[in-house]
């Protein structure tokens, strides 16, 4: 027998009045003594319209899976939760249909974790506050969650800043989530060491042929030139390349490592948007990194670039007719230095693809035929388009 809810605690996290609010209610969790059911919902002003999360839960978490069905997404519960010994309030899932019109990347789920980043709310139909996840738990003060919402403008508003919010489901309860940290002072600087003896030189080794990552449904590689008009630095191009039977619909990528970044007159240029202004302050698009679309021409979420790292969601490629393979982003840093990425793809197969690896930026000649990205990759089953 259910036990009623006899207590339900509401808490708003507050971290910029115009820029969402987060809501977290609180519920026992029928059938399971010593268990909450959180539910997370976004608040939102009159000049915003809630399109995207980007989340990621991690710490001890209740999951159910029926009949071994995996439950990440909220697609018809009374399905199979309805059935004896099943309560969709006992799981810990995102609250919103896979079959709905949404657009995810990198979605999955264990027991200790529960993420993915969608988008598309904005073409459903939306209460305020909206409902968008679900964690289940007997330890919140174990459970971390890092959170970073897509707020565009509503019809006639202004739209606002990517809120975001991180901490224990315990501390976001209690004292709010933690917001950007203030700068730490520096540290007085230590006395060299004095230099050690130098080491006789290692006898190089033989260089490895590259190996060809494009295996599987999906691969990436990257064509490196040199610079123009920057002498010392590369350029590479990444690409995207599926079978013919199957389309990129998205990905969810991060490039760390010292990049250039160019930003003419202090526009952003994380997108293609602003190429054309880079003429007038003497420079190229090719001393730029940057993802290779208009932010217009594709959803996105958490996009951000600094002068360490290039990274974001991005959705909805499928809709713009792209060629095979896909250029997808360009990195143009120092010869000698190198860029780790990872990368999730929905290439609309069942499993998608995660592949990590390196660029290498050496001093090299213009290539005259495709040059394969092949150092360091791993490639796995990473992106989950499931239904229920």
């Amino acid at each position: 027998m259910l036990r009623p809810t006899a207590l339900t605690l509401l808490v708003l996290i507050t971290r910029c009045a115009s820029a969402g609010t987060l809501d977290i209610r609180v519920d026992p969790t029928p059938g399971l003594d010593g268990f909450s059911t959180y539910t997370l919902a976004i608040l939102t002003e009159s000049s915003e319209s809630f399109r995207g999360v980007d989340a990621r839960f991690s710490g001890p978490m209740n999951q159910l899976s029926p009949f071994g069905t995996r439950t990440i997404f909220d697609d018809d519960p009374s399905e199979l939760f309805d059935l004896p010994g099943f309560d969709f309030r006992q799981d810990s899932h995102f609250l919103v249909s896979a079959s709905s019109g949404i657009l995810s990347i990198g979605t999955d789920e264990t027991t200790s974790s529960l993420r993915g980043a969608i988008t598309g709310f904005h073409r459903l139909p939306q209460t305020n506050p909206t409902d968008f996840a679900q964690i289940v738990t007997d330890q919140p003060d174990q459970v971390d969650l890092n959170l970073q919402f897509d707020l565009g403008p509503s019809a006639g508003g202004t739209g606002s800043p990517l809120p975001s919010f991180s901490g224990s489901l315990s501390d976001c309860l209690l004292t709010g989530c933690a917001g950007p940290v203030d700068p730490v002072d520096p540290v007085d600087p230590v006395d060299p060491v004095d230099p050690v003896d130098p080491v006789d030189p290692v006898d190089p080794v033989d260089p490895v042929d590259p190996v060809d990552p494009r295996f599987g449904t999906t691969a990436v590689f990257a064509v490196p030139k040199p610079t123009p008009e920057l002498d010392g630095y590369t350029t590479w191009t990444v690409y995207v390349e599926t079978e013919p039977s199957l389309n990129l619909r998205g990905f969810d990528v991060a490039f760390v490592g010292t990049m250039n970044q160019v930003n003419p007159f202090g526009l952003s240029t994380v997108f293609t948007d602003n190429n054309g202004v880079f003429a007038a302050t003497g420079t190229l698009v090719s001393h730029d990194s940057q993802f290779l679309f208009r932010s217009a021409d594709a959803l996105s979420i958490g996009v951000e670039e600094s002068d360490g790292f290039l990274k974001g969601a991005i959705s909805g490629l499928n809709q713009l007719n792209l060629p095979n393979p896909t250029a997808i982003a360009q990195i143009t840093a120092t010869d000698g230095s190198s860029i780790e990425f990872s990368i999730a793809i929905d290439d609309e197969s069942a499993a998608g693809s995660y592949i990590q690896g390196r660029l290498s930026f050496q001093n090299i000649p213009e290539p005259t035929a495709w040059m394969l990205l092949g150092l360091s990759l791993a490639v796995c089953a990473g992106f989950d388009a499931r239904a229920r």
